[in-house]
């Protein structure tokens, strides 16, 4: 987001939408097929380390816990999963397909008007 402004003076507003599509999507398939990598974490902190927190957001997930965290039971990880990943990801490529088929304002439309504009 803070480059956002300096990049978009360089390539059009679309070809960019299309990239960060394009590595969102990535970003959403490594999360999903990705293994758990542990870090060194802080745990002579008191604080949990990487590997820690991620067995705890697995088992709250895959409701393996055991009983510790209610709420979550082993059939609802999968309506999870798609909740928190999956929608987001297809309402994202949707959004990008409406902005790529039906958003007629870019750049050169937008001088246009302007030019336009100017001579009334």
């Amino acid at each position: 987001m803070i480059f956002y402004p300096a990049i978009s003076r360089r390539l059009h507003r679309k070809k960019l939408l299309g990239i960060m599509a394009v590595l969102a999507v990535s970003g959403y398939g490594l999360m999903l097929v990705s293994l758990p990598v542990p870090g060194n974490g802080m745990g002579k902190f008191g604080l949990l380390t990487e590997e820690q927190k991620l067995a705890e957001i697995s088992g709250i997930i895959f409701g393996t816990t055991g009983g510790k965290y209610v709420g979550v039971q082993a059939g609802q990880s999968t309506g999870l999963l798609i909740t928190m990943t999956v929608a987001p990801c297809v309402l994202m490529l949707l959004s990008y397909y409406l902005y790529k088929k039906k958003y007629k304002l870019d750049e050169e439309e937008y001088d246009r008007i302007c030019r336009e504009l100017g001579k009334v």
